[in-house]
């Protein structure tokens, strides 16, 4: 089965070029490559410049990487239940920059932007220019790209490690490459370790080397799987010289038993719409539930199918399908396609899984299903640039030109808007007026009444050497009565964030007035969403 390289002439001719190694080399960007490439870069720095606020989630990974940097491994899964390899990197950043938030967004911003790399040498395994840069111009200009490069988040270190994996091993699809196929590997693995659902393309290209015809292919899963065997052995060794449990940090039992509990909601959720079915505890039609019961299995594929065309903002859906649909007799005569047909089918199912899991769908989950499918929306490209030169009788430097103006029109006011929600900086705020006054002299704990406090203590503690934890359960309280009041003095918190709109029975110095002076107001912010916000400095 030959390797080729698709352009928009041959593709609408319906023949495949056979790929030359005498071509000029994909790894040299055109003018065109390089002005996609510096567009994605521009558009995640001006998000890092506009956007001050960070996830909540990165401060999770902050506090691992602090662990990690200050070496005090007993706080290392205190937040989060499994380390990945990005807290890894943004320790080493912060030797370099000197600030948690800076080196947690520079490491996002580096593998953000390093991985519009890979995916324009995959495309020019498949395209020639200017096919190739549009399509990077959508992958570097897609809003979910540009905003998640520039937080403290771990995926785009798995875009990157996966994207150079997935390169790399296409690169042995058309010729078998040793050397290749072991990379490859060591980028499949790193990119798992950024994200569980990264070990799809480890399990994908694993299958294919199994069921490939070459006669070297016992050979070659050796090659592939010996990085694994060899972490085992480091992580095994590591555990015994530093005496941490690799396995309780990595968690790979998760692999194991995610099917099983994909099974298991399933079969709980069809048992409570069957309750629903007999109670009818609803003036609803009790057709309804029992209806709803027997589509259960079509729910997930309707929220994935939603989340992908809004993700791709309708139009480059469209494209995409487009391109599958102009492919559809092509991808039987390339290995290359082959793999990444399985590969994207595969990623649905996946994502399938995990909202019958816990009914969550982000679009920044998309991406385990785009990367593989860019190569589709490359073909609708073509295709789309192709109708345009044919309908408005264009030539096809005018139809590429008018096919990047219509990229453009669409993500760039996205970009500039740099939407964000400015009340969120209220509460760092409030943590940097405790950062000043306590001036990083000891860990400071602070309770309260609204989830954003996790900000309050990130930001009061951010730049003491160690590796605090936020405790959820108990610094954010349940109630607001006098019980709840007690319970931060016995508790010994060190300050109380007042918010309005919890509190509105009273305050401190009236529901507790025999303690009033254990509660010393420091300061007032107004909240549009919390109402007046109180700093209370807790004197035990």
């Amino acid at each position: 089965m030959a390797t080729f390289n698709i352009d928009s002439a041959t593709m609408n001719s319906g023949r495949l070029v056979p790929l030359s190694p005498d071509r000029p080399s994909v790894h040299r960007p055109s003018m065109m490559g390089f002005l996609a490439l510096f567009a994605g870069l521009l558009a995640r720095a001006y998000l890092y410049w506009m956007d001050p606020l960070i996830s909540s989630d990165g401060f999770l990974y902050v506090q691992q990487a602090r662990a990690l940097y200050f070496r005090d491994f007993d706080q290392l899964l205190s937040c989060y239940d499994n380390v990945s390899c990005y807290p890894v990197f943004v320790a080493a950043a912060f030797s370099l920059f000197g600030e948690w938030v800076i080196a947690g967004q520079m490491t996002s911003l580096f593998f953000g932007t390093l991985s519009l790399l890979p995916l324009y040498w995959i495309l020019r395994r498949f395209f020639v220019e200017p096919t190739a840069s549009i399509t990077l111009l959508i992958f570097a200009l897609l809003p979910v790209f540009v905003w998640l490069s520039r937080d403290v988040l771990r995926d785009p270190t798995y875009w990157c490690f996966s994207l150079f994996g997935l390169y790399f091993f296409l690169r042995h699809i058309e010729h078998r490459r040793p050397m290749g196929l072991f990379i490859s590997s060591i980028c499949f693995l790193m990119g798992a370790w950024a994200r569980i659902e990264g070990c799809l393309f480890i399990l994908a290209s694993a299958c294919y080397l199994i069921f490939s015809c070459r006669p070297e292919k016992w050979r070659d899963l050796f090659i592939f799987f010996s990085p694994y065997i060899v972490a085992a052995a480091a992580g095994i060794l590591y555990s015994q010289v530093a005496g941490i449990e690799t396995m309780d940090v990595l968690k790979p039992e998760r692999l194991l038993t995610r099917p099983g509990e994909f099974l298991s909601k399933y079969r709980e959720i069809r048992d409570h719409l069957t309750a629903l079915v007999r109670e009818n505890p609803t003036p609803i039609s009790p057709y309804f539930f029992d209806w709803v019961r027997h589509l259960v299995w079509f729910l997930p594929f309707a929220i994935l199918m939603v989340q992908i065309t809004e993700t791709l903002f309708y139009l480059f859906f469209i494209i995409l399908i487009s391109g599958i649909v102009v492919w559809r007799h092509e991808i039987l005569r390339d290995r290359r396609l082959i793999f990444l047909a399985a590969l994207s089918i595969a990623a649905l199912m996946v994502l399938y899984m995990q909202i019958v899991y816990n009914w969550s769908m982000t679009d920044r989950f998309i991406a385990l299903f785009l990367f593989p499918a860019f190569v589709f929306l490359g073909a609708g490209v073509s295709c789309s640039a192709s109708a345009l030169s044919t309908y408005f009788k264009l030539t096809p430097k005018k139809a590429h030109i008018l096919m990047c103006v219509i990229v453009l029109a669409v993500f760039v006011p996205k970009i500039l808007r740099a939407n964000y929600d400015t009340e969120k900086l209220i509460f760092s705020e409030i943590g940097e007026f405790i950062a000043q006054k306590e001036k990083n002299q000891r860990v400071v704990s602070v309770a309260g009444n609204f989830k954003e406090l996790r900000a309050v203590h990130f930001y009061a503690n951010r730049n003491y050497p160690g590796a605090p934890c936020f405790e959820d359960g108990i610094s954010i309280l349940k109630q607001s009565d006098r019980a709840s009041l007690v319970f931060v003095l016995s508790h010994g918190f060190d300050y109380f964030v007042w918010n309005e709109k919890a509190w509105q029975n009273g305050y401190p110095e009236t529901l507790l007035p025999e303690r009033q002076g254990q509660f010393q107001k420091l300061r007032q912010w107004s909240s549009a969403r919390e109402g007046d916000l109180i700093l209370y400095e807790v004197r035990q």
